[in-house]
């Protein structure tokens, strides 16, 4: 510890102390008679060198703030990476999200924060994060989302001033049936900080399967990670392969011992091979058994490979169990159980937890005690059908009458000719709103769950709306054929104004494509079409096809027809 007031023939009592940290707040004690005169103290961590001011508590006792502390964000939001909390500024924040058709949208978002400097930080510093997002369906069953992240930060606070990150993600989702869907991601990226002692490049594959079983659903999970760490990080987490005079010597400056002729070259061979694996597969289940009874299975394996003899393999199972009794009491129960085989300890370590227990939700009491009667609670909302199939009501979807709407407490509706309904006069408390599937007489699909969970103690008024789907769509793009092959080019133009007719079933529908040459016809009854193109609104150049298409359609089915129009093209000249 030094200070303005130490001298440099005082410094024998200048003697180096253990700073204690609780949790993110850093502690000092130390006697003030032997440093009357000190105003700042320099400490040495695996970050640096810090010299941060005293205060004096009037106790004998000093303590510095702790206004720079570093975190680790969520490792997919915005960046696994360092942050600095600074104590004043300003920032600036600007997104937007643009939706150019029913296939194509994209955002991005952009902060840009500056830190002025303070009495106790005569640094200042900047920050900018960078997020664009970009959505598009492939096909009515299936998207791709691509999604980037940039973050940097330059501040006088760090050692080398410096530290930025990027991140790549690539997701596809597929609906490979009714209620059966996979999504599978790609993530890839690279964080950088002044020590390096959080630099590594990362890898990961996800995928995870979804798909109905009697009553609930069932997903099946697996991920893959891959780390590519630096040179620094590889020996701070296996800082035990020095000896503890190297150890020393390497926090000190870890950038410059890892360059320096310090590390043994076996050593350094050895980090160098290391590449540290999390492999893990999960399968997880959701289930509700009738009204009240809501059971969730869980089981997985994960193996982890850091190297050097490393390893672990994990099993794990357990399961969380609700019982609603009445709307104001539930049963609860969960088990977690976690098997841990560790090969460089030779050894299982098994951790169980079990939890039993009851939620009791008091609404009412004796009028002494509440001079007031609590207001009853309403669920109200409609039934309708999502001809847009985005699972939220717009203007102008009808709404289906006569569709029953129930209650866990046993109430139960039929909804009016605009697909309303209400449950009034309900006491505080939780409530689950379901619509049963079973009472359609035909195939339906649903854009909304069909059975929610309401809590009704703060809120008086509840909405909850159920999206059906009990039609056929048709939809399409009318495109230039350039390569006459059949098949659309991403770059291929879409023509617009382009007439549509789908003949057949008894009756005749008209459509006109849009500026990118898409069209979408819907609540198209089930059987056999003929979908052809209305050669008047084709430019001069260009032939249609010579033959209507022939089209099947099944109940709630969503027909994708792509129709190829091919430029006229001719070649004149003159033979002597």
């Amino acid at each position: 510890m030094h200070g303005p007031g130490c001298r440099r023939d005082a410094r024998p009592r200048c003697k180096p102390i253990r700073v204690f940290w609780r949790g993110d707040n850093p502690s000092l004690l130390f006697d003030s008679r032997r440093h009357p005169r000190c105003s700042w103290i320099q400490f040495q961590s695996k970050t640096g060198r810090e010299a941060l001011p005293l205060r004096h508590n009037g106790l004998g006792e000093f303590t510095f703030p702790a206004a720079r502390l570093p975190t680790t964000t969520r490792a997919d939001f915005p960046l696994n990476q360092l942050q600095l909390f600074f104590a004043g500024g300003s920032s600036v924040t600007a997104g937007t999200t643009l939706r150019v058709n029913s296939h194509l949208a994209g955002s991005i978002y952009f902060q840009h924060s500056a830190t002025k400097s303070t009495a106790f930080f005569p640094s200042e510093g900047v920050s900018d994060y960078l997020n664009p997002n970009l959505s598009f369906a492939v096909t009515p069953r299936q998207s791709v989302t691509l999604n980037y992240a940039y973050s940097r930060n330059r501040s006088g606070l760090t050692l080398l001033g410096r530290n930025h990150g990027q991140r790549f993600d690539i997701a596809l989702n597929s609906r490979l049936g009714p209620q059966l869907s996979n999504t599978a991601q790609l993530t890839f990226g690279a964080l950088n900080d002044p020590l390096r002692l959080n630099a590594q490049g990362e890898f990961i594959v996800r995928d995870a399967l979804s798909f109905p079983l009697k009553a609930g659903f069932v997903t099946v999970g697996f991920q893959h990670t891959r780390n590519d760490p630096s040179l620094v990080k590889r020996l701070n987490d296996q800082i035990s392969l020095l000896p503890p005079a190297l150890q020393q010597l390497f926090l000190l400056d870890p950038v410059a011992f890892v360059e320096s002729s310090n590390l043994d070259p076996q050593i350094r061979a050895l980090l160098q091979n290391l590449q540290p694996t999390d492999t893990e597969v999960s399968v997880s289940g959701q289930f509700q058994i009738g009204h009240r009874l809501n059971f969730s299975p869980n089981v997985g394996y994960i193996r982890n490979a850091a190297g050097l003899g490393r390893n672990a393999n994990s099993h794990l199972f357990g399961y969380s169990l609700s019982y609603q009794v009445t709307p104001s009491v539930q049963l609860i129960s969960s088990l977690s159980n976690l098997f841990l085989l560790d090969t460089q300890q030779r050894g299982v370590r098994r951790t169980t937890v079990i939890t039993l227990g009851f939620n009791k939700t008091l609404s009412g009491g004796s009028r002494w005690l509440l001079p007031f009667r609590p207001q009853k609670r309403t669920i109200r909302g409609r039934v309708f059908r999502d001809l847009n199939v985005n699972g939220a009501f717009n203007v102008g979807e009808p709404g289906l009458a006569g569709v029953r709407v129930e209650l866990n407490s046993g109430e139960t509706v039929l909804t009016d000719s605009q697909g309303r309904f209400e449950f009034a006069g309900l006491s505080p408390g939780a409530y689950r709103v379901s619509v049963p599937l079973s009472q359609f007489a035909e195939a339906v699909r649903v854009t909304c769950p069909t059975d929610v969970r309401l809590e009704l103690f703060q809120e008086r008024t509840a909405e909850v709306n159920f999206g059906i789907v009990n039609f056929a769509r048709v939809m399409g793009n009318v495109f230039n054929d350039y390569l006459l092959d059949g098949r659309r080019q991403p770059d291929a133009n879409g023509l617009r104004g382009i007439r549509l007719t789908l003949t057949g079933n008894g009756g005749t529908r008209q459509i006109v494509t849009d500026g990118a040459g898409d069209y979408e016809l819907y609540e198209i009854a089930p059987g056999d079409y003929d979908l052809s193109l209305d050669p008047a609104t084709l430019p001069s150049n260009v032939g249609a096809p010579p033959e209507p298409f022939k089209i099947h359609v099944d109940p709630t089915a969503t027909i994708v027809q792509d129709i190829a129009v091919r430029a006229l093209r001719s070649i004149s000249g003159h033979v002597p």
